[in-house]
């Protein structure tokens, strides 16, 4: 390229600055030793041209043209010899190939299209990926790297845990009880500050601490106190704050961790059930359990708050009486102690009944409405005796107010000694004086 198409080219990328009608910003995050990286610039088929410069030093680093096929490139330079171009229709694409440290900076696309000029900046920071150290030796078999080295680089340490000051890797506890543990991670290397947590969480006792320990190196501590739970299984302190943390697999995880396997320990957790017999006074009760370890070493039977048996068998047959009622829970012990007592379950016992037999209660009931039903009928009967009595007799009653006259004769229909009937002899009717000169009925 010749003097003054460089001058040009120059001239055109000031003008486009100066007069763009659009313009965008967009920030790309790479890393190096990163196979690929694209960088997108819009174009249509409107576009006549676009042109990729360096922001920073103002070189023009490639140009397309609508009516030719080749690219033009700005002047030789190294530090861009991994650039390569492309085209479609929908985008002139800048792709770093591999990426490098120094590829880190600022670019711009111009583009300009029949009216318009519009401009695209894109920043790409590029962040160190670490090489790896583990105790002074370099490590070689993570992420793909092996013998890259970098202007920058990260030592990990691999956590130890304490418990008081023993180094553990595994660790008998009692559930219920805590425990102080210590992670430490020494001669670590970082570009910022790292840390130390716990998963899962802890609670913290004492802050995390960072002591320098020569050129650049740091040592990391942090006590926190674990409260043993029925089921964990471990715990785990990372050191974490390393670029590109997202990145780390399960290799590069295991050096830069230390997981510390928990045989949680418990006293019996217990269960009761009741086998209830054809004759109810007769029950067995059986006392399941959980426990770590597994060896029960007794078995304890209770009916309410009264201890009916200890043994080494989780099986107990005991009698009761009919009309009772009872309350039946049970407990283990193993070498961690004695369990919590089970939950209590109900037993209740009444006299069988006999097959075509009434029971007591169906009985006195019985005889209640017999006795009902007697004196109902008594009663009906009097009754009935009354109104059904032989001889009923016809009383007619003359008014008393005439004296000396003569007194009908009253009639008694009925039957005489013999069964026979016909008419009685007959006897006067008495009668007396009303207050008001009627009748008394």
């Amino acid at each position: 390229m010749t003097g003054f198409q460089l001058t040009e080219m120059l001239f055109f990328s000031l003008v486009i600055l100066l007069f763009a009608s659009d313009a965008s910003c967009q920030t790309v995050v790479t890393y190096s030793s990163k196979y690929s990286e694209k960088l997108l610039c819009p174009i249509t088929h409107l576009t006549v041209s676009a042109t990729w410069s360096d922001a920073i030093t103002g070189n023009i680093l490639a140009s397309y043209r609508q009516e030719k096929s080749d690219f033009e490139f700005g002047p030789p330079d190294s530090k861009h010899d991994n650039f390569h171009y492309a085209v479609s229709s929908t985008s002139f694409t800048l792709e770093i190939q591999p990426v490098e440290a120094e590829d880190e900076g600022k670019y711009i696309c111009n583009t300009v299209g029949a009216n318009t000029i519009n401009v695209y900046n894109v920043s790409v920071e590029v962040l160190v990926k670490p090489t790896v150290q583990y105790e002074s030796q370099d490590v070689d078999v993570l992420d793909g790297i092996v013998g890259t080295s970098y202007e920058h680089f990260h030592v990990l340490a691999k956590p130890t845990v304490m418990n008081g000051s023993q180094d553990v890797d595994a660790l008998n506890v009692i559930a219920g009880t805590s425990y102080d543990l210590t992670c430490s991670a020494t001669g670590a290397r970082s570009e910022s500050d790292l840390s130390l947590v716990w998963d899962p969480s802890l609670v913290v006792k004492t802050p995390l601490s960072i002591t320098p320990n020569g050129d650049d190196y740091k040592d990391y501590s942090i006590t926190s106190t674990y409260t043993a739970v029925r089921g964990d299984s471990n715990i785990t302190c990372k050191l974490t704050g390393y670029v590109m943390q997202d990145e780390i697999n399960d290799q590069r995880m295991e050096h830069i961790s230390h997981t510390v396997n928990l045989n949680v320990q418990y006293a019996p957790v217990c269960n009761m059930s009741i086998l209830d017999w054809e004759d109810c006074r007769e029950v067995t009760l059986t006392c399941e359990c959980d426990a770590v370890p597994d060896g029960i070493t007794q078995y304890s039977f209770f009916n309410g708050s009264n201890n009916r048996n200890d043994g080494t068998s989780n099986t107990l047959t005991v009698l009761v009486a009919y009309e009772t009622s009872s309350e039946f829970s049970c407990s283990a012990t193993n070498d961690i102690g004695p369990g919590v007592q089970a939950d209590a379950k109900d037993h209740d016992c009444r006299m069988p009944v006999e097959s075509g037999g009434l029971t007591t209660g169906a009985i006195v009931g019985t005889i209640v409405a017999v006795i009902v039903v007697v004196v109902f009928l008594v009663i009906a009967m009097m009754t009935c005796k009354r109104g059904n009595e032989p001889g009923i007799e016809k009383h007619e009653m003359q008014d008393p107010t005439t004296d000396g006259a003569e007194q009908p004769e009253v009639t008694h229909i009925g039957t005489d000694e013999q069964g026979d009937e016909g008419a009685l002899p007959t006897q006067p009717l008495n009668t007396r004086k009303s207050v008001d000169g009627g009748h008394l009925n």
